[in-house]
């Protein structure tokens, strides 16, 4: 009898252990006791307005390189 609640034990611990790792490599962060509101740049607006600011270089230059090479095949 003490075999068998062993080896329950130790299939419980293995598989919160497996759960455990599974959710910490997805990136599962739980939530700070009493929550809180987001970060005051944390809203929509800010969001675009950092986006719009990434400079992306000049794409049609670059397409047209690789269309060039595309070309050359």
């Amino acid at each position: 009898m003490k075999n068998k609640a062993l080896i329950i034990v130790l299939l419980v611990v293995v598989v919160l252990v497996v759960v455990y790792l599974l959710l910490s490599q997805r990136g599962y962060v739980p939530a700070a006791p009493g929550g809180g509101a987001p970060a005051a740049d944390d809203t929509t607006a800010s969001i675009n307005q950092g986006l719009e600011g990434v400079d992306l270089g000049d794409l049609d230059a670059e397409f047209q390189a690789i269309d060039q090479e595309l070309n050359n095949l």
